[in-house]
């Protein structure tokens, strides 16, 4: 079978460490890193079960290679089932919300587990149907005592889980693969007890203390250095699987990391902030200075354009007035005055004629005059040398006038005149 794919966070450099026991009681601690799915190194040591195990795990995870103060690693602890309990949970509420289910089994934790007078931590479930879960209980002390020990390490711990957990890890792609559909049970020492546990495509779904007991049809398997991983011998399985399971085994406890560091550790990540904020802040420099650059030139062009319009609109009116202007400076060079006009139209107007109407322009003027003889008109308008052109554009009519009376005379009778109009021009001499 082929590897599984692996989460962005599994391509960093990531610890796994399995704590078990010997047959003499002895605490066995091991530790391989990987980087991705390639040991980098391992380690392994004994501790004693007399001294507090916050202090001598401390000590030895102080020691892993490529641990540093500022730039701290982060770790999966497995432990074996002498430290931990884990079994399917009989009698759950037809539930499938693991969180309701994990309340159920925290708040009645001594019907679950086996209780001797140590407050239970108990982990989260593994639902595989409703009521049917995997679960597991440690001692609340131990639980803090290894939180404790990779704080004073420098080690974030992401997550504590069981070792018969996380074993079936190896048993898909990364050290033996089980066929389809075929369980493979592995058999495991921890202290003076063995047990076996079944997996089937990597999950647990059996778990007993002897795997003689197992069932007959499944094939029980003893992990060997050449099919775990880069001669890795087969006591860092558990301690591989914690490292390749990382956050996504479900049964487990996710412990919160404490946030308080040591000073010396402190003031190097503020000084590690302050150096990358200067960083960011130096890059960042330029195109924000470029930007402001840009806002000020924008809004310095908004501003010139409404000018520009207010000008464009200033200079549009200046050329319609000044059109104006030379309009009636134009009209008042080239009039005629109408006085001259109404002087050369009272000489030539010849004696007994009329004025009726008299309209004048710049080409010249049209009236309507009556006169004893149209033509008398027409040739008295037409010497004066003022007047030019001149033409009947009318027809001309005849029309009766009554004659007036002079005292002590008889009236006399009515004459005849005629109404005529007349269209003459300017001469071109005349002023």
């Amino acid at each position: 079978m082929n590897a599984p794919a692996l989460p962005f966070p599994a391509l960093r450099l990531r610890i796994g460490v399995d704590l078990g026991r010997t047959a003499d009681g002895m605490i066995a601690v091991h530790a391989v890193a990987l980087r991705g799915t390639r040991v980098r190194w391992h380690a392994e040591q004994m501790l004693s079960p007399d001294e507090p195990l916050s202090r001598s795990l401390g000590v030895f995870l102080s020691g892993l290679p490529g641990n540093r103060a500022w730039l701290p690693r982060h770790v999966a602890v497995a432990l074996g089932p002498s430290f931990v309990q884990l079994k399917r949970l009989p009698g759950l509420p037809p539930l499938t919300d693991p969180r309701e289910l994990g309340a159920a089994v925290r708040s009645n934790a001594a019907r679950f587990f086996l209780r001797n007078g140590v407050p239970l931590a108990t982990s989260m479930l593994r639902v595989d149907g409703p009521g049917v879960a995997w679960g597991a209980a440690i001692e609340r002390p131990i639980l803090d005592e290894i939180a404790a020990a990779c704080r004073s390490a420098g080690l974030r711990l992401t997550t504590v889980v069981p070792t018969g957990a996380v074993l079936g890890a190896i048993t898909i792609g990364y050290a033996i693969g089980d066929a389809d559909d075929v369980s493979t049970t592995v058999a495991w020492q921890d202290g003076a007890n063995r047990y076996g546990f079944t997996y089937l495509h990597g999950q647990l779904v059996a778990s007993q203390r002897s795997p003689r007991a197992i069932s007959t049809h499944t094939d029980s398997v003893a992990l060997t250095s050449t099919r775990l991983a880069h001669s890795v011998g087969r006591a860092y399985a558990g301690a591989y699987g914690a490292a390749i399971s990382w956050r996504g085994e479900p049964v487990a406890w996710l412990p919160a990391y404490d946030p308080a560091l040591p000073a010396n550790r402190r003031a190097r990540i503020r000084a590690w902030s302050v150096l990358v904020i200067a960083l960011v802040a130096a890059l960042a420099t330029p195109g924000l200075s470029a930007t402001l650059s840009a806002r000020r030139a924008a809004a310095h062009v908004r501003a010139a354009a409404v000018h520009w319009r207010t000008a464009l609109a200033t200079r549009d009116s200046l050329a319609r007035t000044t059109a104006a202007l030379a309009q009636v400076t134009q009209f008042a060079a080239t009039r005629r005055p109408a006085t001259f006009t109404l002087r050369a139209l009272t000489n030539a107007l010849p004696r007994g004629s009329a004025l009726l109407a008299l309209q004048i322009d710049s080409a010249g003027g049209t009236l309507v005059a009556l006169a004893p003889k149209t033509a008398a008109l027409v040739t008295a308008l037409a010497a004066d040398p003022f007047l030019g052109n001149v033409e009947v554009v009318g027809p001309v009519t005849r029309e009766s006038v009554p004659g007036t009376p002079v005292s002590g005379s008889p009236t006399p009778p009515p004459r005849e005149i005629e109404r005529v109009t007349v269209r003459f021009r300017f001469a071109k001499a005349s002023p």
